[in-house]
């Protein structure tokens, strides 16, 4: 979660430690050994404070993903229609996957990013259980720092996120989709 909100937020490298922690929803123990720890495999450069080989680190974040943070933080799967979805009222929601990506047309999937989940979002949008899923409900766990909130909604979730999403389907429409972000937001990979 440190090396995903660095990445996704480079303005936090300057900022305190508490205030990475808080924007990776960690302790600020678990924060200062991240640091620790990249700075001990040539990630980091802690007198600097900027992140080297970031291409390395996005690429490494983003394969982990799946495997890793991403099944923690599954909330609910459902089987629904991704392309007619009802957000309002279900208070931050952040679209990731197919749902990000504005030129797939009839995104088969999609995948949001929520606080809580609230069941009246699965009523309202008719998603059932009784298929195959193909909607997939998740925790947020990250906090956007103050001057970078969404300014619409739903917010698209950070590059880095849907570009993990979208490779993790290993789905050739959606590695292709993978591919366009990463070209989108270049400036995430470069050190």
């Amino acid at each position: 979660q440190v090396v995903f909100v660095l990445l996704s937020w480079p303005v936090l490298l300057g900022a305190s430690v508490r205030a990475t922690a808080a924007a990776a929803k960690v302790s600020v123990g678990q924060a200062q050994s991240t640091l620790r720890l990249l700075d001990e495999q040539e990630l980091y450069d802690h007198r600097s404070r900027r992140l080297l080989r970031r291409d390395l680190l996005a690429e490494r974040w983003a394969e982990a993903f799946a495997i890793g943070l991403g099944p923690k933080t599954q909330l609910k799967q459902f089987h629904g229609e991704p392309s007619r979805l009802i957000l309002e009222g279900n208070g931050e929601v952040f679209v990731s996957g197919e749902q990000a990506a504005s030129w797939i047309r009839n995104p088969s999937t999609a995948t949001l990013y929520v606080d809580d989940f609230d069941p009246r979002l699965a009523f309202v949008n008719r998603w059932r259980t009784d298929e195959e899923p193909n909607i997939s409900v998740r925790r947020t766990f990250w906090a956007s720092p103050e001057d970078e909130r969404p300014t619409h909604f739903p917010a698209p979730a950070p590059p880095l996120l849907v570009y993990a999403d979208l490779l993790a389907t290993l789905e050739g429409r959606q590695l292709e989709a993978a591919r366009k972000v990463k070209e989108d937001h270049a400036e995430l990979w470069r050190s």
